[in-house]
């Protein structure tokens, strides 16, 4: 659950952010984006744990510092809330770090598409900015987006790792250091073996997008 709701958030606020920023280039907000993606980009993970822990658990105290629930409730006994609140700080880290690479590169896509020719032609139609955005931008966008979100796959995973480690919450990347802790090698082996599934039906589900929003790659598969 933690690894598809970073996912999930590393898409939506990486995409949003890539295309406000490449959209307004040399602006005030694209000087912002581009220096919080940067600052994030070469913070490791667990740093940016440890900050979150110290400011919103320690400080502040709106968030529990570790665990994945209370501690002495039976797990069938933990409901949906409280498993959310353990669940943010693990999952601000993850989206904090893994977002930085998607806003930069939609970024630079979306500017170059702004700079095209048929952009120009449309500004010269008197077409609007935002529908410039969406029928040129974002159209244009989307195949190398998905490509880029489905590529974090294995990303997420090393991410997972270090993050559960920090905040001691129940994984796979917790398991992965429990495993490689006690020796346990049939279990690191089958960790290993499904997070390669796991990658590759990510880039098989990714292909398959490809056919349903490009009606181009439809007509050469002959669906």
């Amino acid at each position: 659950m933690l690894m598809a709701c970073a996912w999930l958030l590393q898409g939506i606020f990486g995409i949003v952010l890539g295309i406000v920023a490449g959209a307004n280039v040399g602006t005030i907000k694209d000087k912002a984006i581009k220096l919080y993606a940067l600052i994030f980009a070469a913070m490791p993970t667990f740093w940016i744990g440890l900050m979150l822990i110290v400011v919103f658990s320690i400080k502040l105290n709106w968030f529990p510092a570790s665990m994945g629930s209370p501690i002495g409730v039976r797990d069938i006994d933990v409901n949906f809330l409280q498993r959310l609140k353990y669940m943010v700080l693990p999952c601000i880290s993850l989206v904090l770090a893994g977002v930085s690479n998607i806003i930069l590169q939609t970024r630079a896509k979306v500017e170059d598409i702004l700079n095209s020719d048929y952009v120009l032609y449309a500004k010269a139609k008197g077409l609007k900015k935002r529908e410039i955005l969406w029928n040129y931008a974002f159209k244009n966008m989307i195949l190398p987006g998905l490509t880029l979100q489905f590529t974090y796959f294995s990303e997420l995973f090393s991410g997972t790792v270090l993050v559960e480690n920090v905040f001691n919450y129940p994984g796979l990347g917790n398991l992965t250091v429990e495993a490689g802790l006690r020796g346990d090698t049939p279990l690191l082996l089958g960790l290993v073996v499904f997070s390669g599934v796991f990658v590759y039906v990510g880039n098989r589900v990714c292909d398959l997008l490809y056919l349903f929003i490009d009606p181009r790659l439809r007509r050469k598969s002959g669906i």
